[in-house]
Protein backbone atom coordinates (compact mmCIF):
# COMPACT_ATOMS: atom_id res chain seq x y z
CA UNK A 1 0.00 0.00 0.00
CA UNK A 2 1.19 3.38 -1.02
CA UNK A 3 0.69 6.63 1.07
CA UNK A 4 0.52 9.82 -0.55
CA UNK A 5 -0.39 13.05 1.54
CA UNK A 6 -0.02 16.71 -0.08
CA UNK A 7 1.43 19.05 2.56
CA UNK A 8 2.56 22.56 2.06
CA UNK A 9 5.33 22.88 4.93
CA UNK A 10 6.78 25.87 3.81
CA UNK A 11 4.83 28.30 5.97
CA UNK A 12 3.41 28.89 10.11
CA UNK A 13 -0.05 28.59 11.17
CA UNK A 14 -0.75 30.94 14.11
CA UNK A 15 -4.47 32.79 16.01
CA UNK A 16 -4.65 36.55 16.05
CA UNK A 17 -5.65 37.36 19.70
CA UNK A 18 -8.53 40.87 19.52
CA UNK A 19 -7.92 43.77 21.04
CA UNK A 20 -5.63 45.27 17.45
CA UNK A 21 -5.78 47.54 15.41
CA UNK A 22 -5.49 47.29 11.07
CA UNK A 23 -1.80 47.20 11.17
CA UNK A 24 -0.78 45.73 14.91
CA UNK A 25 -2.33 43.17 16.74
CA UNK A 26 -0.52 40.21 18.80
CA UNK A 27 -0.97 36.35 18.18
CA UNK A 28 0.17 33.08 19.57
CA UNK A 29 3.66 32.99 17.94
CA UNK A 30 6.28 32.61 19.96
CA UNK A 31 9.76 32.63 18.11
CA UNK A 32 12.13 35.19 18.32
CA UNK A 33 12.13 39.45 17.76
CA UNK A 34 12.28 40.30 13.52
CA UNK A 35 11.85 36.17 12.93
CA UNK A 36 8.88 36.95 10.84
CA UNK A 37 10.12 40.67 9.28
CA UNK A 38 9.19 40.80 5.38
CA UNK A 39 7.17 38.02 5.42
CA UNK A 40 3.61 37.65 4.08
CA UNK A 41 0.90 36.49 6.19
CA UNK A 42 -2.55 35.54 4.78
CA UNK A 43 -6.04 35.28 7.01
CA UNK A 44 -7.76 32.07 6.76
CA UNK A 45 -10.64 32.83 8.97
CA UNK A 46 -13.02 35.61 10.55
CA UNK A 47 -13.29 38.72 8.95
CA UNK A 48 -10.20 39.53 7.76
CA UNK A 49 -10.19 36.11 5.70
CA UNK A 50 -8.14 35.97 2.42
CA UNK A 51 -6.44 39.52 2.91
CA UNK A 52 -2.65 39.25 2.85
CA UNK A 53 -0.28 41.63 4.20
CA UNK A 54 3.60 42.16 4.60
CA UNK A 55 4.77 42.00 7.94
CA UNK A 56 7.14 44.82 8.73
CA UNK A 57 7.73 43.78 12.59
CA UNK A 58 7.64 41.13 14.38
CA UNK A 59 8.19 41.02 18.40
CA UNK A 60 8.53 37.74 20.62
CA UNK A 61 6.67 39.64 23.77
CA UNK A 62 2.68 39.21 22.81
CA UNK A 63 3.49 37.24 19.39
CA UNK A 64 2.79 41.10 17.90
CA UNK A 65 3.25 42.01 14.26
CA UNK A 66 3.05 45.14 12.60
CA UNK A 67 2.02 45.27 8.86
CA UNK A 68 3.32 48.05 6.22
CA UNK A 69 1.37 50.68 6.73
CA UNK A 70 0.24 50.45 2.93
CA UNK A 71 -1.26 46.98 4.08
CA UNK A 72 -3.66 47.63 6.42
CA UNK A 73 -6.74 45.35 6.94
CA UNK A 74 -9.89 46.41 5.99
CA UNK A 75 -11.34 45.14 9.45
CA UNK A 76 -9.62 44.62 12.91
CA UNK A 77 -8.61 40.88 13.24
CA UNK A 78 -10.22 39.20 15.90
CA UNK A 79 -9.60 35.27 17.41
CA UNK A 80 -8.59 34.15 13.44
CA UNK A 81 -6.48 31.78 11.67
CA UNK A 82 -3.58 32.64 9.76
CA UNK A 83 -0.81 31.65 7.62
CA UNK A 84 2.67 33.02 7.30
CA UNK A 85 4.20 32.22 4.07
CA UNK A 86 7.76 31.99 5.63
CA UNK A 87 9.19 30.52 2.22
CA UNK A 88 12.57 28.16 1.77
CA UNK A 89 15.32 30.69 0.73
CA UNK A 90 18.28 30.71 -1.30
CA UNK A 91 20.42 30.03 2.11
CA UNK A 92 17.22 28.18 3.63
CA UNK A 93 17.21 25.13 5.60
CA UNK A 94 13.75 23.26 6.09
CA UNK A 95 12.85 20.54 8.16
CA UNK A 96 9.46 18.86 8.32
CA UNK A 97 8.22 15.36 9.16
CA UNK A 98 5.58 13.54 7.94
CA UNK A 99 3.34 11.22 9.47
CA UNK A 100 3.33 7.73 8.93
CA UNK A 101 0.78 5.14 9.92
CA UNK A 102 3.39 2.85 11.98
CA UNK A 103 7.22 3.06 13.08
CA UNK A 104 8.20 1.11 10.05
CA UNK A 105 7.72 1.51 6.25
CA UNK A 106 10.18 1.50 3.38
CA UNK A 107 11.08 4.54 0.95
CA UNK A 108 9.98 3.90 -2.13
CA UNK A 109 10.48 7.23 -4.60
CA UNK A 110 12.17 10.76 -3.44
CA UNK A 111 11.48 13.82 -6.31
CA UNK A 112 12.33 17.28 -5.63
CA UNK A 113 11.46 19.70 -8.45
CA UNK A 114 13.49 23.11 -8.10
CA UNK A 115 10.22 26.09 -8.88
CA UNK A 116 12.38 29.00 -10.70
CA UNK A 117 14.75 28.04 -13.24
CA UNK A 118 18.79 28.21 -12.56
CA UNK A 119 21.66 25.97 -11.50
CA UNK A 120 20.24 23.64 -8.73
CA UNK A 121 22.92 22.44 -5.41
CA UNK A 122 20.69 21.27 -2.23
CA UNK A 123 21.12 18.84 -0.20
CA UNK A 124 17.99 16.46 0.89
CA UNK A 125 18.06 14.11 4.13
CA UNK A 126 15.65 11.50 5.75
CA UNK A 127 16.73 9.95 9.02
CA UNK A 128 15.54 7.13 11.68
CA UNK A 129 17.51 8.74 15.29
CA UNK A 130 17.65 12.90 15.63
CA UNK A 131 20.40 11.82 18.05
CA UNK A 132 22.45 9.69 15.88
CA UNK A 133 22.13 12.12 12.85
CA UNK A 134 23.66 15.01 15.33
CA UNK A 135 25.81 12.70 16.55
CA UNK A 136 28.96 11.72 13.98
CA UNK A 137 30.55 8.91 16.28
CA UNK A 138 26.78 7.10 15.90
CA UNK A 139 26.14 7.74 12.03
CA UNK A 140 28.70 4.93 11.77
CA UNK A 141 26.03 2.61 13.19
CA UNK A 142 24.83 1.35 9.88
CA UNK A 143 21.55 -0.10 12.07
CA UNK A 144 20.23 3.43 12.30
CA UNK A 145 20.07 4.57 8.31
CA UNK A 146 20.31 7.88 6.81
CA UNK A 147 19.09 8.79 3.26
CA UNK A 148 21.22 11.36 2.64
CA UNK A 149 21.64 13.02 -1.25
CA UNK A 150 23.63 15.81 -2.30
CA UNK A 151 21.76 17.22 -5.53
CA UNK A 152 23.77 19.01 -8.17
CA UNK A 153 22.30 20.08 -11.72
CA UNK A 154 23.39 22.84 -14.47
CA UNK A 155 20.88 24.84 -16.04
CA UNK A 156 20.90 22.69 -18.72
CA UNK A 157 20.59 19.93 -17.14
CA UNK A 158 17.15 21.48 -15.76
CA UNK A 159 16.27 21.28 -11.88
CA UNK A 160 14.23 18.19 -11.53
CA UNK A 161 15.82 15.13 -9.25
CA UNK A 162 13.71 11.98 -8.84
CA UNK A 163 15.15 9.03 -7.90
CA UNK A 164 13.33 5.69 -7.69
CA UNK A 165 13.86 2.93 -5.03
CA UNK A 166 11.37 0.30 -5.81
CA UNK A 167 13.60 -2.18 -6.94
CA UNK A 168 15.44 -1.66 -3.39
CA UNK A 169 12.74 0.56 -1.14
CA UNK A 170 14.65 2.15 2.31
CA UNK A 171 13.36 0.63 5.13
CA UNK A 172 12.94 2.96 7.89
CA UNK A 173 12.05 2.48 11.63
CA UNK A 174 11.09 5.61 13.47
CA UNK A 175 13.13 5.85 16.14
CA UNK A 176 12.28 9.33 17.74
CA UNK A 177 8.61 7.72 17.87
CA UNK A 178 8.21 7.79 21.41
CA UNK A 179 8.86 11.60 21.72
CA UNK A 180 6.19 13.00 18.70
CA UNK A 181 2.68 13.71 18.86
CA UNK A 182 1.57 12.36 16.31
CA UNK A 183 3.31 9.23 17.07
CA UNK A 184 5.30 8.37 13.91
CA UNK A 185 7.04 10.30 11.73
CA UNK A 186 9.39 10.29 8.59
CA UNK A 187 11.89 12.82 9.50
CA UNK A 188 13.08 14.98 6.66
CA UNK A 189 15.56 18.12 6.07
CA UNK A 190 15.92 19.84 3.29
CA UNK A 191 18.49 22.92 2.20
CA UNK A 192 19.28 25.35 -0.34
CA UNK A 193 23.04 25.72 -0.91
CA UNK A 194 24.13 29.46 -0.57
CA UNK A 195 26.74 30.11 -3.29
CA UNK A 196 25.64 27.37 -6.11
CA UNK A 197 21.82 27.50 -6.39
CA UNK A 198 19.00 29.51 -6.89
CA UNK A 199 16.77 30.99 -4.43
CA UNK A 200 13.52 29.34 -5.04
CA UNK A 201 11.28 26.98 -3.60
CA UNK A 202 10.74 23.51 -3.66
CA UNK A 203 8.09 21.02 -4.02
CA UNK A 204 9.28 17.44 -2.90
CA UNK A 205 7.66 14.29 -3.38
CA UNK A 206 8.00 11.25 -1.18
CA UNK A 207 6.18 7.70 -1.71
CA UNK A 208 6.42 5.37 0.99
CA UNK A 209 5.28 1.64 1.65
CA UNK A 210 3.21 1.10 5.17
CA UNK A 211 5.05 -2.12 6.03
CA UNK A 212 2.92 -2.58 8.98
CA UNK A 213 3.39 -2.07 12.79
CA UNK A 214 5.43 -5.62 13.14
CA UNK A 215 7.01 -6.14 9.92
Amino acid sequence: MYITERRTVNNVTGTSIAGGTTTVFETDLVAANDFYNGMEIEFTSGPCKGQQATILDYAQAGGEITLVTADALSRVPGADNFIIWTELGLDGALRFDLPITSRFCKIVYIGIVQLSPGPMSMNFEVWESTAARLAPDLRANLYQKILNRQITMTVEQGGEYGESLSGDPMPYFDRDAVDEDPTYRLHCRLENDRTAGTFSDFAVTVKIADMGENA
